[in-house]
């Protein structure tokens, strides 16, 4: 039997290229290690939770002062990046289309 070896898809982080786990759903989402690295447009480091406690929505928060924010576009390493709610809950970030 000669049977064709099929190799895992690769993917890889927008921000830092480091390897994550292929989604066919989220094509170029940022890696955990670069959520954390989220900041405003001032700069200031945030983090990102779900608004239900169903793991539906998304907010962005200000690590510093834990208050709640508006807009759901951040910053990792200069890209612009848009937070959303993901598919099966949870947040995932995605690159912003210029």
């Amino acid at each position: 039997m000669n049977r064709k070896k099929e190799y895992p898809k690769q993917q890889h982080c927008p921000a830092c290229n480091r390897y994550v786990k292929h989604s066919t759903r989220y094509p170029d989402y940022a890696c955990d290690k670069c959520v954390l690295k989220a900041v405003d447009s001032k700069g200031r480091a945030l983090h990102f939770i779900n608004t239900t406690s169903t793991s539906h929505g998304c907010q962005p928060v200000l690590k510093e002062t834990n208050e709640l924010t508006k807009p759901k576009i951040c910053f990792i390493k200069g890209i612009k990046f848009k937070a959303q709610e993901a598919y099966f809950g949870g947040v995932i970030l995605l690159p912003k289309a210029k």
